[in-house]
């Protein structure tokens, strides 16, 4: 079975960049793949790694992909906004 990819995925308020998932309005960003992703799947995901790795990988966007660009994994998430 093929999924059917958005052209935004991934992209700052674009669809979340898990595939399974897609939905609109993607605004946590993963310091690990650069992308974006819906906060359900942003916390899913950084609630694992925090349990395995020991620090968060997933944050609420600034609002500029440029500076989100430069964020590094850090020991706890921003408040959402």
């Amino acid at each position: 079975m093929s999924e059917t990819l958005k052209s935004d995925k991934g992209k700052l308020r674009g669809s979340c960049n898990r595939t399974a998932c897609q939905r609109p309005g993607a605004t946590w960003f993963n310091t690990s793949t650069r992308a974006y992703y819906c906060q359900p799947c942003a916390l899913d995901i950084t609630d694992f790694t925090k349990r395995v790795d020991g620090f968060h990988i997933c944050f609420p966007t600034s609002g500029d992909a440029k500076i989100d660009a430069g964020w590094k994994f850090k020991d706890e998430p921003e408040a959402p906004q």
